[in-house]
């Protein structure tokens, strides 16, 4: 039955920091209803709460521009779907100035990669 979907998701947020309680009006319900189909509901109310560092989230499933390549081009920053990704000058030794051609952009990596 649905009733008994939302009340053990009410019972699930009620776990949490913030808290969830029930009510006599039974208003909290007709809310969950509101918010969530039944199939969220049914999801949500057995997942568990785990709790983890910044930085763990920060490690898993995330992506990272590796510096050392990155030329600026601003291409990462047009397909973030979240717009997570923005751009910053480099200083310094950090700068580096992008090939003239695609040739030289591969004569410089051969040199570095020892093949020429």
């Amino acid at each position: 039955m649905a009733a008994d979907i939302y009340r053990r998701l009410q019972q699930q947020l009620d776990q949490y920091s913030m808290g969830f309680p029930e009510t006599a009006s039974g208003i909290e319900i007709r809310i969950l209803q509101y918010l969530f189909t039944e199939q969220e509901a049914q999801v949500f109310s057995v997942l568990t709460p785990m709790l983890e560092t910044a930085r763990a989230v920060d490690e898993e499933d995330s992506v990272r521009v590796d510096q050392d390549r990155c030329i600026g081009c601003g291409l990462c920053v047009s397909v973030c779907p979240v717009e997570a990704v923005t751009l910053a000058p480099k200083s310094g030794s950090n700068y580096r100035t992008p090939p003239e051609s695609m040739t030289e952009q591969m004569m410089q990596l051969a040199r570095k990669r020892g093949v020429i």
